[in-house]
């Protein structure tokens, strides 16, 4: 079966036959442990996407925290004594009792879920409370489970090693999310938001911590010890990563040199660049290109830095975090 699924944000080819209505990563199976451990060390029960026609949960308390990420149709969502119509590219976040309903008609809806343990690790869940928003990462946190899925369901090592490293980058990207919850957020917190919100637009801007702390008008050691408590990442690290996602669409979706693409990131070092790569997605740049490029994906010209900054997410069927610049 080589039919191509389509999401909002992406056209993906499979190159497994798939179940049609649920794939998913229990916490108690031993090849979901084997390829996706990282994922249940943080707590994570069971992450999965599904299709659902015809669909009523019932309003009921969850035992453990319930995100959602609807990719196709719709969804109503009954939940905090309020009632969402979810869209496509829309996360629901809901703590553990806190009772919830969700439904679908019988044109079917499509989503991804994570359920997580009530552990202290997770605080800022329950502390924000339940929400709906438009997620602006829904991309990248689709393809790192499909690609994490992809590996249960081939037994290779290199994609087994490949999941390890996608379920590190979706614990980090919940975290970040959980850290900023949705709208529900102090004053310094809403602050944060809209600077990690402008990272992540334009990471290729020369960030650095002094101009950051300044901006929310505190000093570096009082900005790096925000960032650590709300978001589980120093300011560089949250630059990095985003760079990083933005160096693996570009690989993907571009002819460019690698040291067109590390320059435009801000990185003069192209062996900077590259050692940051391999830390953070597991193999060099080159490999990386070489490796996951699908071959019915025909590349693309060369894109512009504006076309490249501009671009929107759900032009870019990749995997990993979002763009950069360079903390010191």
């Amino acid at each position: 079966m080589n039919k191509i699924i389509r999401t909002p944000y992406v056209s993906f080819r499979p190159h497994t036959i798939r179940p049609k209505f649920s794939e998913q990563l229990p916490c108690d199976d031993r090849l979901a442990q084997r390829v996706a451990q990282p994922l249940f060390d943080a707590g994570v029960v069971i992450a999965a996407i599904t299709e659902r026609r015809n669909y009523d949960s019932g309003l009921k308390p969850r035992p453990y925290h319930d995100l959602r990420l609807l990719l196709q149709g719709e969804m109503r969502v009954e939940m905090g004594g309020r009632t969402y119509d979810l869209e496509p590219g829309d996360l629901m976040a809901c703590p553990t009792g806190t009772p919830l309903r969700c439904s679908a008609g019988r044109k079917g809806t499509r989503y991804l879920y994570f359920f997580i343990e009530d552990r202290s690790d997770w605080e800022p869940l329950k502390k924000h409370g339940d929400y709906v928003r438009s997620f602006e990462s829904a991309p990248v946190l689709f393809l790192l489970l499909r690609d994490t899925l992809d590996a249960m369901a081939s037994h290779q090592p290199d994609t087994i090693r490949r999941a390890w490293q996608n379920s590190r980058m979706l614990i980090d990207l919940l975290r970040l999310e959980m850290g900023r919850g949705g709208s529900k957020r102090s004053e310094e917190g809403s602050a944060l938001n809209r600077l990690v919100d402008d990272v992540t637009a334009a990471p290729q801007k020369p960030w650095d911590r002094q101009n950051m702390a300044a901006r929310l008008h505190l000093s570096v050691s009082q900005l790096t010890r925000l960032f650590n408590q709300e978001l589980g990442v120093s300011p560089r690290e949250l630059v990095i990563r985003q760079r990083m996602q933005l160096a693996t669409q570009e690989l993907l979706n571009t002819n460019r040199k690698i040291e067109s693409i590390a320059a435009e990131l801000g990185y003069a070092s192209f062996h900077s660049f590259t050692r940051l790569f391999t830390r953070h997605v597991g193999i060099p740049p080159g490999q990386y290109r070489a490796r996951y490029r699908h071959p019915s994906l025909p590349a693309s010209t060369p894109r512009s830095s504006e076309q490249s900054a501009s671009a929107p997410a759900s032009s870019t069927p990749r995997m990993r975090l979002r763009k950069i610049s360079c903390l010191r």
